[in-house]
Order: structure tokens, then C-alpha cells, then sequence
């Protein structure tokens, strides 16, 4: 086996999603696995979906793709996420919503096991609190496990006995060991990246190892406001693109 690319929480933003790509093309790589929130709050929904199923990604799915296709309501999301998904469950084609619809929310291949959120709760449990994380890695059997959902990169371990760390990558294309008995990866998010560093985050793996190489690309954000702005979603969106919070 070799190395994987992550990549999650796109959010409809192709022009990242086409710089990640392009980041790619330097590397040797099996697959490339999405970790879900392909859409909501950007302009491009089947955009973003056209080229996943172009490039046979491995997805899993999102609150905010469950959320635009009915299968959760959007009662627990914030005004500015809940309109864009309601502009968004009108813009997606019949194929495009029939492919979501068939995600799975858990999915495992090569000994790992991915999700959106947590093991525990795939749609919307951040991987944060102390018990929310001994939780998830409880249900984890494999040593390695991935997801997205909180848009910030880390490396999660689980000791021995029984400690939690968290590895972020501080600078430019940062390589990463695993530690612990049991490992999350977090590659941070490809259309919203909200740790402070406005480019698009993803990550590689080797699928033996666990050593990670997160990756940050420069992308035309500009272009993405406009989109947002010319889709008359909120200011909001355009905006937090900026500052990458």
C-alpha cells in the first residue's frame, strides 16, 4: 500500500478544490478519500460533486450534504449555513442529490476507518472534548482512523495508557509521526479552513505507517467571494474566506 490523499469540508468551493487537485498532481497516490461537507455554504455545489465523481474519490457523508438532500432537517444550524443549504438543495441536480443520498456516513478500507464527525456520532459530533475523543477511539478497532467536521488539521493519540495528544502542523507542508496506540487524522478543510491560515488544507498519508504530510495551497479566494456574492449567499461567507476563521 502507499499513500493517500485526505481531503475534507470542501464546502462548494471548486476553485480550492481545483488547486488541491492540482497541488496533487506532483504526487504518487493511490486514492483520494473526502471526509464529507462536500457542499453548504459555498457557491458550487455540483461543481465540487461533478469533479469528486470524475476523480472516483471515496467520500463519506456530511451534516451539511445530509442536510441539503433531507435526510436531517436543518434545525441545528446557524442562520448564515441553514440559508446557504437552502439555496444549495435548490441548485443540486437529480443525480447529484441521488449520489449524496447514497453515501455512507462510516466507511473503512485499507485498515482504516473514516468518518465526517465522530465514530460515535457521524454527522455532528466535533472530534474536541476529552470524552468525545476517548469515545471515538473506544469504537475505532483499527490503529488508524480519519475525519473532518471541526476544518482544523491534527493528529489525535491515544496512548497506553489511556492520554490523549493532539499534533498540529505549524508552518508550510509539515511531516507528522504518529504516537499513539490508536491515531485520528484530521487533514483541516479544503473550502473553509478556519485555523487562521486562509488556504486550502489537506493532508497525505501512508496507509502503513500513519506518517502524514499536511500540504496548504494557495487558491483564488477572490473568485470564490464573487461567486458567493453573485449567488447573493451571505456576506458572511465571503468574508470568513479572508481570514480562514
Amino acid at each position: 500500500m502507499g499513500k493517500v490523499a485526505f481531503i475534507s469540508d470542501i464546502h462548494s468551493n471548486l476553485v480550492a478544490l481545483n488547486a488541491v487537485l492540482d497541488d496533487l498532481k506532483q504526487f504518487e497516490i493511490m486514492e483520494i478519500w473526502n471526509l464529507g461537507d462536500t457542499i453548504g455554504y459555498g457557491p458550487e455545489p455540483n461543481g465540487v460533486i461533478q469533479k469528486l465523481r470524475e476523480i472516483d474519490a471515496t467520500c463519506v457523508l456530511g451534516n451539511h450534504d445530509a442536510a441539503a438532500v433531507g435526510i436531517i432537517d436543518t434545525e441545528n444550524f446557524n442562520p448564515a449555513a441553514k440559508l446557504a443549504i437552502n439555496w444549495t438543495a435548490t441548485q443540486i441536480n437529480n443525480s447529484h442529490s441521488e449520489w449524496l443520498k447514497k453515501l455512507p456516513q462510516i466507511h473503512e478500507q485499507h485498515g482504516w476507518i473514516i468518518t465526517h464527525g465522530s465514530l460515535r456520532a457521524p454527522l455532528w459530533e466535533y472530534l474536541i472534548e476529552k470524552n468525545t475523543i476517548l469515545d471515538h477511539f473506544s469504537i475505532q478497532k483499527n490503529r488508524f482512523s480519519a475525519v473532518g467536521h471541526t476544518h482544523l488539521p491534527t493528529i489525535t493519540n491515544l496512548d497506553e495508557y489511556g492520554r490523549i495528544s493532539n499534533d498540529r502542523p505549524l508552518g508550510n507542508n509539515i511531516i507528522l509521526k504518529p504516537k499513539g496506540l490508536k491515531v485520528c487524522l484530521n487533514p483541516g478543510s479544503v473550502g473553509q479552513p478556519r485555523d487562521g491560515d486562509p488556504r486550502a488544507s489537506y493532508a497525505l498519508a501512508d496507509l502503513v505507517t500513519g506518517e502524514v504530510e499536511f500540504r496548504r495551497v494557495v487558491y483564488d479566494l477572490e473568485k470564490t467571494q464573487q461567486h458567493i456574492r453573485q449567488n447573493q449567499l451571505p456576506e458572511w461567507l465571503a468574508l470568513r474566506l479572508e481570514s480562514g476563521t
